[in-house]
């Protein structure tokens, strides 16, 4: 295993997606952008347009 494999499954957020059911941790920062700003409306739809560690 690489080291940063290694590390992100240390990580915190990784742990807690896994344990939710969310499939990446940029899930808890869209909660809580959602939380603080109301962006997203009730039943709305959020598409990613990109996918690249690192990035």
């Amino acid at each position: 295993m690489t080291r940063w494999y290694t590390e992100k499954k240390k990580e915190h957020f990784y742990k807690e997606a896994k344990r939710t059911g969310y499939r990446a941790r940029s899930a808890f920062k869209l909660l809580q952008i959602q939380l603080r700003f109301h962006l997203i409306p009730k039943n709305g739809i959020v598409l990613e347009i990109l996918d690249a560690p690192g990035v």
